[in-house]
């Protein structure tokens, strides 16, 4: 293997590079006429070794990973409504390169789908990566990769109210099926905004905006700031910037009736590789 051959490329919508060619294919779901997610190749990294460490494993170009080859693909959903995917029941039937080198690890412990896929735009694209400790054979022109990606989707949102309550840390706040509870409300430490600190059960990907109620009727917007979770328990905290006073009622809105969906996909990547 020739050292010293490595190369990373990200593509956004709109950039254009003479060098590199993604294109890929999908279907839509059939669960909804309206219903029209695509899968497409959003960046790949191609990662050789450069030395070798003293136990003889090779030491890659890119630290910090044992990857060679990382193919990243997004899921499209033009109304929105992904909340969920799922890594178990997802499926690569093909991951090659040109020379038709298979990069599948029958013995991998993990993937090929990797850990710390992301949701983005309120659900319309999530973010999933390939990889495999495999690299490309010399030459190879191009990667493809072939499969099915399970996502839970839904079409529809709800709004639901809890009762007035007051804001007091271990008070749970019932919003139709979603249960909050409270854990703490303070001053930020970052800037003069209010801090309203919940943990839940519910999977927050599917609440899509927070409204805090006050005494008075005023609406005040929350913000999810940052999000934890740990053993099926997320802890959200949301920026106020307006003091909540000692009670409130919240309005939460989410996805409803949401579904496990394959969005089968076919995608080639090609990044000129000598």
């Amino acid at each position: 293997m020739n050292a010293l051959r490595a190369a990373t490329i990200v593509l956004l919508p709109t950039l254009v590079l003479a060098t590199v060619v993604i294109t890929g294919t999908a279907r839509p779901l059939q669960a909804s006429a309206n219903a029209m997610p695509t899968v497409h190749a959003a960046g790949i990294m191609v990662n050789y070794a450069v030395d070798e460490q003293g136990s003889g494993t090779p030491a890659l170009a890119f630290q910090g990973t044992f990857a060679q080859t990382k193919l990243a693909l997004v899921v499209d959903s033009p109304e929105g409504g992904i909340i969920g995917f799922s890594r178990k029941s997802s499926e690569v039937t093909s991951f090659s390169d040109s020379s038709g080198n298979s990069l599948l690890q029958e013995d991998a412990t993990f993937g090929p789908f990797a850990f710390g896929e992301r949701i983005v735009q309120d659900g319309k694209r999530l973010v999933v990566t390939l990889e495999t400790e495999k690299g490309p054979t010399s030459g190879a022109s191009s990667i493809e990769a072939a499969g099915t990606i399970d996502v839970t989707i839904a079409h529809e949102k709800k709004t639901y109210t809890t009762e007035v309550a007051p804001i007091q840390p271990g008070h749970g706040l019932r919003a139709g099926p979603i249960l909050l509870t409270i854990q703490e409300y303070e001053k930020s430490s970052w800037n003069d905004n209010m801090e309203l600190t919940l943990e839940t059960k519910w999977n927050v990907d599917a609440i899509t905006s927070y409204t805090a109620i006050l005494a008075d009727g005023a609406r005040v917007e929350l913000t999810p700031s940052s999000t934890m979770s740990v053993n099926g328990t997320t802890r959200i905290a949301l920026t106020a910037k307006a003091d909540l006073g000692k009670s409130l009622a919240l309005e939460v809105q989410a996805w409803d009736q949401p579904k496990q969906r394959k969005v089968p996909f076919k995608v080639k990547a090609s990044v000129g590789l000598k």
